[in-house]
C-alpha cells in the first residue's frame, strides 16, 4: 500500500502550471531540425530539436529520451499530444535524443543493424554522444532531462554511472528501476526467457500492423499493459503506432526479464547493479506515475523516490483520487486526451520554476 503522506501531491501543484502556461508564448517551427551524433562504434544518432523564439530566459536545454520500443514520436506527435512541443512553445530549447535502433538513427557504414546490443550500449555510448552534441551545439553547461518508462530509467542509470553535474534537473514519467512490485503480466511476460534466446529481435514493427489490420489493438494484453483505454483517443492511436513503434532487440529484452525474475535491474556487461545504488542520485528529481498503470505500477514508482537521495524530489500519481480527470496508465501518460492540460505543465513547472 504507497502511503500517500510520503508523496507529494499538493493541490497548488497541480494548479500553478496553468499560471505559468498562460504567461509564456514562443514561435516553433513546423517541424524540428535534425542534428547527428556519432559514436565511437559506428552509429549516427539522430537527435530533434524544437528551437524556440523567443527562447525562456534563464533555462537550459531540455533533452528528452523515449521509453523501450518507442522513437521520437512518443514526445513529437502533433499538437494535441506532442509534450516536445509543448514545451518548446513556452520557451524550452527541446532536443529528442534516438539512440540506436530507434527513429531516423542509423549505423554509419550504411550496414543493417545486428540487434546485438543492451541497456549498457545506450548509457554508456549512445547517451553520453547525444549530451555532448547538444552541449556543443548551444554552448550550456548544464542540460535538464526528461524521459518517459526507459527514458527515465536512463536518467537513474546516468546520474549513478554518468556525469551527474551536467544535469541540473531530471524528470522520470512511469519509470522504475526494478519490477519487484508483484505484477500478474509482468510475470508472465518473464516465461519468454527461452524463446528470447533462439532470436536477435521481436519485429514489433511488423506485428504493429498485424493488430491494427484486425483491430486487436484494443481490448488485447498489450493494449491493457500500455494505456488505459478510457483515456486515449482510438483514431489518433490507430494513425501513429506504425510509425511510433520500433523493433525489439532479443538481448535488451533478456536484461528486463532477468530484472522481473531477480528483483533487481542491473548491467549485463559488469553486474553493476542500478536498483542498489540508487542513493548516489542527488540532483533534483520530479517522478511521475499512473494510477492505473499496469506496467509501472505506482509503488514500483515509490520504490525510486525512497531510494534517491535527492534533497529535492517531488513524486505525483496521476489519478481520479489526486484531482485529476483521469486515471492515467502507462503511454497516456504523453498520449492521452487530458495530458496537455494535466500532465504536460507538471513537467513544464519543474523545468522552469527557480531554486
Amino acid at each position: 500500500m504507497i502511503k500517500t503522506a510520503r508523496i507529494i501531491i499538493l493541490s497548488a501543484f497541480l494548479f500553478l502550471p496553468f499560471i505559468f502556461s498562460s504567461a509564456y508564448s514562443a514561435e516553433i517551427p513546423a517541424s524540428p531540425a535534425v542534428y547527428w551524433a556519432q559514436t565511437q562504434d559506428g552509429w549516427e544518432l539522430a537527435i530533434h530539436r524544437y528551437q524556440p523564439e523567443p527562447p525562456r530566459e534563464n533555462s537550459v536545454p531540455v533533452v528528452m529520451f523515449n521509453g523501450l520500443g518507442a522513437n521520437r514520436y512518443n514526445f513529437e506527435s502533433d499538437d494535441r499530444h506532442s509534450m516536445a512541443r509543448f514545451l518548446a512553445r513556452h520557451g524550452l530549447d527541446v532536443w529528442i535524443g534516438e539512440c540506436r535502433g530507434m527513429g531516423l538513427s542509423r549505423r554509419s557504414d550504411g550496414k543493417n543493424p545486428d540487434y546485438l546490443w543492451s541497456f549498457e550500449d545506450f548509457i554508456l555510448t549512445d547517451i553520453p554522444a547525444i549530451l555532448e552534441k547538444v552541449k556543443t551545439e548551444t554552448h550550456a553547461r548544464q542540460l535538464d532531462w526528461v524521459g518517459h518508462s526507459m527514458g527515465g530509467m536512463e536518467l537513474y542509470a546516468y546520474l549513478e554511472r554518468g556525469d551527474a553535474s551536467l544535469i541540473r534537473r531530471g524528470v522520470a514519467i512511469a519509470s522504475p528501476v526494478s519490477f519487484r512490485v508483484p505484477n500478474d503480466i509482468l510475470a508472465s511476460q518473464g516465461k519468454l526467457s527461452f524463446f528470447l534466446k533462439i532470436i536477435d529481435r521481436i519485429p514489433v514493427k511488423q506485428l504493429i500492423k498485424v493488430f491494427l489490420l484486425f483491430h486487436m489493438e484494443f481490448g488485447s494484453t498489450f493494449s491493457i499493459i500500455q494505456f488505459n483505454q478510457d483515456n486515449m483517443d482510438r483514431d489518433f492511436i490507430r494513425q501513429l503506432a506504425p510509425k511510433a513503434v520500433e523493433n525489439l532487440p532479443a538481448r535488451l529484452l533478456l536484461q528486463f526479464s532477468d530484472a522481473i525474475k531477480e528483483d533487481n535491474f542491473s548491467a549485463h556487461t559488469d553486474k553493476y547493479d542500478y536498483s542498489a545504488n540508487l542513493s548516489r542520485i542527488k540532483n533534483p528529481v520530479l517522478l511521475v506515475a499512473g494510477s492505473l498503470d499496469n506496467l509501472v505500477s505506482p509503488a514500483g514508482v515509490l520504490e525510486v523516490y525512497n531510494g534517491i537521495s535527492s534533497p529535492r524530489k517531488e513524486m505525483v500519481v496521476a489519478g481520479r483520487g489526486n484531482g485529476f480527470h483521469r486515471d492515467y496508465g502507462h503511454i497516456d501518460l504523453l498520449l492521452g486526451e487530458n495530458a496537455r492540460e494535466e500532465i504536460f505543465p507538471l513537467v513544464l513547472d519543474w523545468l522552469v520554476k527557480q531554486p
